[in-house]
């Protein structure tokens, strides 16, 4: 179970990377806020999944 969550925080770094890569604006305060966008959607998802099974 432990190596299934680390696969996928390891692929969701990796999307991030990539989508980082992409983004037209290398500006870091733009990164910074698409980053915590990313991670808020992570985590609400996250939060959904487990309320919903429990």
């Amino acid at each position: 179970m432990i190596d299934r969550s680390k696969a996928a925080v390891r692929a969701f770094l990796e999307a991030e990377r990539r989508f980082h890569a992409m983004v037209p604006v290398p500006d870091v305060y733009s990164m910074l806020f698409v980053r915590t966008l990313l991670w808020f959607t992570f985590f609400a998802l996250l939060y959904t999944l487990v309320t919903a099974v429990v």
